[in-house]
């Protein structure tokens, strides 16, 4: 059905010359509703007027002056991107009484997100969290299900009546959902539609929705071309573009509207586009690297003091791992944990785990739990894996660690990938990388697994952490890739490093000879796997993707 939707979609857009503009658009652009420069607002979180970022893109939208092209709001890690779509959504509101708006996102955790931060100043009214029959009530919280097509009597989601739906001002719906709007023909209703994490969606599946945009109508896309995007299965879908989603594909367009200028001060064009700057979630540690080698060290460190230097001081960082903040001298919050394992594989499973490092893993987490200063929660830790094996064997060690249940209650502590772990944050975030021969990175290259040569994965999980950054692997792997190069060096400088002492050419190490995937079969891996299963080498960690 999915798919089905995407084809639809694409069909319309390409039947109509006016969505002609609005996905391929030119210099062409209406005149603005009004005046940003001159444009005053009553905002609803008035801390938006310290956040010149933000500001801009608000009235921007509000004033609708990239029409018919969308509207972009880059927002880079922990700078407040759904803040500043949800703030402007309630501008909109306030601005245009009679607007219809439609917001949607790839996945239901992210509708639900926005339509939980509009409750808080928006009549219930007036909008509508509209599901699939599919869903389950019980994945919604209290607060989105009472704005929910959910009747209570029947414990069932349903599909309300045409009329009632036009009458609700805002929707919110996923992407694929909101293909239940278009087959209602609600066409030309909506005066305004806002797609949150746009990056992380195909581009069928992002235009689903716009074909309900009405003309002269304002599409904002808010996301982050540098983290993950859209999971695809077919190389022959990749090979064709469709692994990138149209927030990326626009900012990739040569001298388009949405290219940064020339020059030592270049700029976006404010008429088209924000790039947030202002990170509100990491310590400045934990984000130099991410921000050195995808943000052009433009972010601006804006968390609390009080929250990201929480493990400045915590007595297992290393005694060397030191640093001055200001006038202080306080501790440096990564560690990378060297561990020389094995990795491994199951009959079962083709995914692959390493029982070293989750031994060291869950060595952290006991640290971590029975801690008084500071004492941290369970819900509070994360861990990252790109194998579904390794994440499950971490629960499984995690449960058995003796006496830790009397502490903490470790089911809450999220297990899961990368993908799992997007557009989230902990206070804690620990990274078990597994690979430990660099013969299979080949492998995981093509089928895209792991988090070496992917470096918008490796962007993803370096950048949840608030307050320390725990790194579990080995660094002469890693190191075949300049991202975690960089990051193993920056952890080094700054005293983090645990493990056997390394010398610049360790660091620069070469890739072992490639495998020769077309000759490679299961058999090769895991004796007694029928050679027909070849496609299982990535199944298990592509449903790690999805999960």
């Amino acid at each position: 059905m999915s798919l089905r939707l995407m084809h639809r979609a694409v069909e319309i857009m390409a039947n109509s010359e006016y969505f002609e503009d609005v996905l391929f658009p030119t210099t062409l652009r209406l005149k603005p509703f009004k005046d940003p420069e001159t444009l005053q607002l009553d905002f609803c979180e008035p801390k938006v007027e310290n956040n010149e970022e933000q500001l801009k893109a608000i009235k921007h939208i509000v004033c609708g002056t990239s029409r018919p092209a969308p509207y972009l709001i880059y927002g880079p890690p922990g700078t407040g991107k759904t803040f500043t779509l949800v703030e402007t959504i309630k501008q909109v509101c306030k601005n245009f009484p009679k607007s219809k708006i439609l917001v949607c996102a790839p996945q239901n955790d992210a509708a639900d997100l926005i339509a939980e931060r509009l409750l808080d100043h928006v009549n219930p009214g007036s909008i509508i969290r509209f599901n699939a029959v599919s869903r389950s009530s019980e994945s919604m919280c209290e607060a989105v299900r009472q704005v929910a097509n959910y009747n209570v009597e029947r414990n069932r989601v349903f599909y309300p009546a045409k009329d009632d739906l036009k009458r609700k001002q805002i929707i919110v719906s996923t992407l694929v959902t909101s293909g239940r709007l278009v087959s209602a023909e609600m066409t030309d209703h909506f005066t305004h539609i806002f797609i949150d994490e746009a990056g992380h969606a195909s581009e069928p599946e992002t235009v689903i929705p716009i074909g309900l945009l009405s003309q002269g109508g304002q599409l904002v896309l808010a996301g982050d071309p540098k983290q993950l995007g859209a999971i695809i299965r077919s190389d022959l879908a990749a090979a064709h573009g469709l692994g990138k989603s149209l927030l990326e594909r626009l900012m990739e367009i040569k001298d388009g509207l949405y290219t940064r200028g020339q020059g030592e001060n270049s700029v976006y064009d404010e008429n088209f586009v924000s790039k947030l700057l202002q990170n509100f979630r990491s310590h400045p540690q934990i984000l130099e690297v991410p921000n050195q080698r995808f943000y052009e060290f433009e972010l601006i460190p804006r968390a609390d003091k009080d929250q990201c230097q929480k493990f400045c001081g915590w007595k297992h960082l290393n005694v060397f791992a030191q640093y001055r903040w200001e006038d202080d001298k306080i501790g440096f919050p990564l560690i990378f944990r060297q561990v020389e394992g094995r990795e491994e594989q199951e009959r079962s499973s083709p995914s692959w785990f390493n029982r070293h490092e989750v031994l060291v893993v869950a060595e952290y987490v006991e640290l971590l739990l029975r801690s008084s200063d500071p004492i941290i929660e369970a819900r509070d830790i994360g861990i990252i894996s790109p194998y579904i094996q390794q994440v499950r064997k971490i629960k499984r060690a995690l449960r058995e660690i003796d006496g830790l249940d009397r502490v903490a209650n470790v089911q809450d502590i999220k297990v899961g990938s990368v993908e799992k772990f997007q557009g989230d944050e902990r206070d804690v975030i620990i990274i078990s990388t597994v690979r430990s021969q660099t013969g299979h990175l080949s492998k995981d290259k093509k089928f895209n697994l792991g988090f070496v040569s992917n470096s918008k994965r490796f962007n993803v999980a370096v950048t949840r952490a608030k307050s320390l950054l725990i790194v579990v692997g080995n660094p002469r792997v890693l190191c075949t890739d300049e991202n975690w190069r960089r990051l193993v060096e920056h952890i080094m400088k700054g005293g983090g490093y645990i493990g056997e002492e390394l010398d610049e050419d360790s660091l620069r190490i070469e890739e072992e000879d490639p495998i020769d995937m077309d000759a490679l079969s299961l058999n090769d891996l895991n004796e007694g796997t029928d050679k027909k299963s070849t496609h299982l080498l990535h199944r298990d960690d592509e449903y790690a993707r999805r999960e």
